[in-house]
């Protein structure tokens, strides 16, 4: 019977030690990492693995970041997480003809006169900017009806949440 209580014992001692391991293994991650789920169809990738721990002078044209809407609009919630890919960065020439977005002369966006429902949606107007201020970026995403800055503009930097390391 002794022994019976003493491997039962033991047996818990592991699994408590175990979930403690999880514990602290889970709490070093997530300080560090963030997952974020996609379900907008702006990537074909559902799943984001993004580092919370970056420098934003670091952050560099072509990276994916994840950043919270600071818009009050119909299609994306305020304060919800978005993820984008940066297609121009502070000190880029960005230009607009038409409806078309240009950095630096090369075509990174095409804004749409309609929604995915059909509705009027109004494109990011430059209006004086030729040139992509500091700390700024100008972000879009893989699918053309993506919601990203052709409509809501550009974003600082300092709205990053989290760098995209893995997708799939």
């Amino acid at each position: 019977m002794q022994i019976i209580e003493k491997i039962n014992i033991a047996k818990l001692s592991l699994i408590v030690i175990f979930i403690l391991g999880l514990y602290v293994l889970f709490g070093y991650i997530s300080n560090k990492y963030m997952i974020y789920f996609n379900f907008s169809n702006s990537f074909s990738q559902k799943v984001f693995i993004a580092t919370k721990k970056f420098s934003i002078k670091d952050i560099s044209l072509n990276e994916i970041v994840v950043f919270k809407n600071r818009f009050k609009d119909t299609y994306v919630p305020k304060g919800e997480l978005m993820v984008k890919r940066i297609v121009c960065k502070e000190g880029d020439n960005l230009t607009k003809r038409g409806n078309s977005f240009f950095c630096n002369n090369k075509l990174v966006a095409i804004a749409l006169d309609k929604d995915s429902k059909n509705r009027n949606i109004k494109s990011f107007s430059l209006k004086d900017i030729n040139v992509v201020p500091y700390n700024k970026i100008f972000v879009t995403a893989e699918n053309p009806k993506s919601y990203d800055s052709r409509y809501y503009g550009l974003i600082d930097k300092t709205e990053i949440v989290g760098v995209v390391l893995w997708k799939f």
